[in-house]
């Protein structure tokens, strides 16, 4: 099962309706990341209890394309479309899988790795190496959309982040690779501004 690409189908598998209209969970994830939460633990526990042939919501604050490729690994098919101020409904339908092993999968530990932050003579370094996608992702973002920042962070994650990468434009900020080794990539991001 392949996640529906929004820009590559605008309208709607018909399952979406049926979901939206009476789903077995909603989890807005941009409001559990603002308030520090754990999005990714949060929709895992919501998944486990869904039967086949009933779904859930999710709204995130981007397009959770890694969510939504680990779901489709546990039987469910999504739609994303945008819904204003860069925040995504991701509608989930189960066609198949076993309930039990989305609860337990390991991109969603109980008690998720600390990102490591430093000051070192370039700037500000975050090692989200620690931690399983899209965790390195979102805490990422999760900085960059937590105030005003006028110098560059380092970031050590232990891949390319391509799907950081959109999120990053989005919001202005731009990027350099600086180094690129197997299971530890760093990028230079700087504001729009600086």
């Amino acid at each position: 099962m392949t996640p529906v690409d929004p820009s590559a189908a605008t309208t709607p598998p018909s399952w979406v309706a049926d979901v939206e209209a009476d789903p077995v969970a909603t989890v807005d994830a941009a409001d559990l990341l603002a308030q520090g939460g754990d999005p990714l633990s949060t929709v895992l526990a919501a998944a486990t209890p869904v039967p086949a042939g009933r779904g859930l919501v999710v709204v995130a604050p981007f397009d959770p394309v890694p969510l939504r490729d680990l779901l489709a690994t546990h039987g469910f098919e999504n739609f994303s479309r945008p819904v204003g101020d860069g925040r995504y409904r991701v509608t989930f339908l189960r066609v198949g899988g076993c309930r039990e092993s989305v609860a337990s999968e390991p991109a969603a530990p109980a008690q998720p790795p600390k990102r490591k932050f430093w000051m070192d003579a370039d700037g500000l370094h975050l090692d989200a190496r620690g931690l399983t996608a899209p965790g390195p992702m979102i805490e990422i973002l999760r900085f960059i959309d937590g105030g005003a920042h006028d110098q560059p962070l380092m970031v050590h994650v232990p891949q390319f982040p391509v799907h950081l990468i959109p999120e990053l434009e989005e919001r202005g900020w731009t990027w350099e690779l600086l180094d690129e080794t197997p299971g530890h990539v760093v990028l230079r991001l700087m504001p729009g501004d600086a």
